[in-house]
This record gives C-alpha cells, sequence and structure tokens, in this order.
C-alpha cells in the first residue's frame, strides 16, 4: 500500500500511538540517562568504570538520534496527510462503483429475456369456454345428493308422535286403545250445528 510504503521510506508516524510510543521511547532513555548520571555521581570515580561513561555517551547519541527524527516531521507529516486523502477519495470512489455495479447487476437480473415468436397461433376447432353439459349434470347429481340428504337429516331429527308405535316406544307400555281423529267443522254440520 502506498501509505505504508511512504511511512517505511520516510520514517513517518501517526500523531496518536505512534507519536506516543516514540516518545516514551525518549523520556524512558532520559530517565535510565538520569539514572547513570546519579550512579556516576555517586561514584566520583569515573576512572573505575568507563563502561559507565561509554554506556553515557551511547545513551545520549540515541538521545540524539531519536529527537532528530522529530526535526522533519513536519513537511512529511503534510505529504502522508495528502496521501491518507488521496486514499480516502479513492476508496469512496471504489464503494461508490462497487454499489453501481451491484445495481446494474441486479437490474439486468430483472430484465424480460428476449422475446422470439416459436410457432405461429392456430385457431382452434372445439371452444374452450366452459363445458354446460358437464355442468348441467354435475349440479343436477349435486342437487339431488344434497336434498336426499336434507330430507333424511329432517325426518331423523323430527321428534313429534304420528303414530301409536311412537308412543308406546315413548311411554314405555301397550296402547289398548285410541281416540279416531273427529273433524269438528264436518261433524258439526253433520249434526246440524253449523
Amino acid at each position: 500500500m502506498r501509505v505504508e510504503k511512504y511511512k517505511q521510506d520516510h520514517s513517518v508516524f501517526r500523531y496518536d500511538a505512534e507519536y506516543d510510543s516514540k516518545l516514551k521511547v525518549i523520556s524512558e532513555l532520559e530517565v535510565e540517562l538520569a539514572k547513570l548520571d546519579a550512579t556516576l555521581s555517586a561514584s566520583q570515580n569515573t576512572l573505575a568504570n568507563p563502561g559507565l561513561s561509554a554506556r553515557r555517551a551511547r545513551l545520549l547519541r540515541s538521545i540524539a538520534e531519536r529527537k532528530a527524527e522529530f526535526a522533519p516531521m513536519p513537511q512529511i507529516e503534510r505529504d502522508l496527510k495528502q496521501i491518507e486523502q488521496d486514499l480516502k477519495d479513492a476508496m469512496a470512489a471504489y464503494e461508490t462503483l462497487q454499489k453501481q455495479f451491484q445495481q446494474a447487476v441486479l437490474n439486468q437480473s430483472y430484465e424480460i429475456p428476449e422475446v422470439r415468436l416459436v410457432s405461429a397461433a392456430a385457431v382452434p376447432i372445439v371452444p374452450s369456454s366452459p363445458k354446460r353439459l358437464i355442468i348441467t349434470a354435475v349440479s343436477l347429481i349435486g342437487g339431488l345428493v344434497a336434498g336426499t340428504s336434507l330430507a333424511f337429516l329432517l325426518e331423523f331429527l323430527n321428534r313429534r308422535i304420528r303414530g301409536i308405535k311412537d308412543i308406546e316406544d315413548f311411554v314405555g307400555i301397550k296402547v289398548i286403545g285410541t281416540v279416531p281423529r273427529v273433524s269438528w267443522w264436518r261433524h258439526g254440520r253433520q249434526a246440524g250445528l253449523l
């Protein structure tokens, strides 16, 4: 990636984590230098410890090198910011093109395929309208079945007493006699009451 290559080539760092880590390294080196100076001043004999003097010189050189890295940073940081902005712009353009491509693929999948004539249409010989004879026969048979079923159902549900046998079944004893049905109208005329 272009940004990473630029950072590696120019020893560029970001202001957040990398900047803090480099400053931390410098501060740790300065703390170590301060401890070493305290050790040297306490010993008062620098000739007895030539290793401490060499170590102090190395620490001073390392601190100077690390601080020198910060000198060219403003121009390098501007260049890095420009490259990062170019990257953001390129990513935004890529995402826009990706969305347009996906939409085009989706639209293409919904398109109606090309219509071609496979064969000429033929006029039917027999009409395809409703078949009246079959509909009439089915309706007649359905009506007969429904009517007969309804008649049997009504007969089964009818609980009226219609004869001597119904009375014997309902009461549970034998009928000894019955009163004949008399038409009062006819009987009254014969008797001269009306």
